[in-house]
C-alpha cells in the first residue's frame, strides 16, 4: 500500500496552482507529534510520502517520522529543492527511496511558483540526484503547455536528470486537454525509436481513496485505473504508440 499525509499547508512558495490554496484561506496548520502518532500508528506497513507544503521547513517532524517508522515504512518525499542543508542531505540518504523535485517549465516556472528560483532550484535537485533516484515532477498548465517537449529537453537533456514526470492541473486545464495530447503525442513522436516510446507505460496506474483523521488528510493508493480526463488520454497514447 502506498500512502501521502499531509502535514502541513505551510510553504516557502506560493504557487498559482497550488491544491492547498483554498485551504490557506482558514490558516496555517502544521500537524502535531501526537497527531501523526495516532495516524501511522493505525496504518499498515507501505510506501509513505509526507507532504505539504514543503516538508523540508520542518526538519524535526521529518527525522521524527523516518527515525521512529524506519521499520514500518519505505519513504519517498517532495521537495521544491528551496530548502537545501546538511541535515536535509542525511536525512535523504539514510531513509528516502526516491525523491521528487517540483520544476516546472522554465519558461513559466517563476511566474507560476512565486518565490523560486530555478538555477537553485535546479542545482540542489542535481546533489540529490546524486543521493538518490530523483524524478522531476512538472505540473502542466494553460501557460505551458504548449511547452511539454521542450521541458522534457531542458530536464532530461539538458540537465541529465533520468526521468520526468508530467502533472496536469485539471482544473485550469478542462479546456486545454487536446492541446496536452497533441503535444505529448509531439513529445513521443521526437524520441520513439522503433516500436518504443520514452513513455513508460508499464508503470502501474493506481486509484486514490481519501480519508480524514483528525482532519489532517490521508491519501491511500491501490493499483487500477483511475477514470479521469488525463489517465483517459494517456491510455489513448498507450494503445497508439505500443501497437
Amino acid at each position: 500500500m502506498n500512502y501521502s499525509i499531509t502535514l502541513t499547508n505551510k510553504c516557502n512558495l506560493h504557487c498559482s496552482y497550488c491544491y492547498l490554496n483554498d485551504g490557506r484561506k482558514n490558516g496555517e496548520f502544521v500537524a502535531t507529534m501526537d497527531e501523526i502518532d495516532s495516524i501511522l500508528t493505525i496504518l499498515p506497513p507501505g510506501v509513505l510520502e509526507p507532504i505539504g507544503g514543503e516538508m523540508f521547513m520542518f526538519p524535526d517532524i521529518l527525522e521524527y517520522i523516518f527515525t521512529k517508522y524506519k521499520n514500518k515504512f519505505e519513504f519517498e518525499i517532495t521537495t521544491n529543492c528551496m530548502v537545501y542543508n546538511t541535515r536535509v542531505e542525511q536525512m535523504i540518504k539514510n531513509y528516502v527511496r526516491r525523491v521528487k523535485v517540483s520544476l516546472d517549465s522554465p519558461a513559466t516556472m517563476e511566474k507560476q511558483r512565486f518565490g523560486s528560483n530555478i538555477e537553485q532550484a535546479i542545482r540542489y535537485a542535481k546533489k540529490l540526484s546524486r543521493i538518490k533516484p530523483t524524478t522531476v515532477s512538472s505540473v502542466i498548465t494553460p501557460e505551458n503547455v504548449g511547452l511539454i517537449k521542450e521541458t522534457f529537453d531542458f530536464y532530461c537533456i539538458d540537465n541529465g536528470f533520468d526521468s520526468i514526470l508530467f502533472e496536469v492541473d485539471e482544473q485550469s486545464m478542462t479546456s486545454h486537454l487536446d492541446e496536452y495530447e497533441v503535444e505529448m503525442s509531439r513529445l513521443i513522436d521526437s524520441y520513439k525509436w522503433g516500436n518504443k516510446s520514452i513513455l513508460n507505460f508499464s508503470r502501474p496506474t493506481f486509484q486514490k481513496k481519501t480519508e480524514y483523521f483528525n482532519n489532517i488528510c490521508v491519501d491511500f493508493f491501490v493499483e487500477g485505473d483511475m477514470d479521469t480526463p488525463k489517465r483517459r488520454i494517456n491510455k489513448r497514447l498507450k494503445e497508439r504508440y505500443n501497437k
